[in-house]
């Protein structure tokens, strides 16, 4: 039982992996767009939502992106 745990874990892991490095990258942004409005004076958070919305949707584009190339080129995918 346990070992059937583990490969499902490492089964999700591989299959989120993509997702997983597009939020690091999200959260990197985020932290670096928060930092550089500070240095010039700006208010991070006016219009905070407009520019985490370009960069959530830039992101989004690419996870469908690389998952269109990951189904096209015959991998497998978790069905529940």
């Amino acid at each position: 039982m346990i070992l059937d745990d583990a490969i499902y874990v490492e089964l999700v892991i591989r299959e989120l992996g993509d997702e997983i490095e597009l939020y690091e990258e999200f959260c990197l942004f985020r932290t670096a767009e928060e930092n550089r409005r500070k240095e010039k004076g700006l208010d991070p958070h006016v219009e905070r939502e407009e520019w985490l919305t370009d960069k959530r949707a830039a992101l989004h584009a690419r996870m469908r992106k690389r998952r269109g190339k990951r189904s096209g080129s015959g991998s497998w995918r978790l069905h529940w």
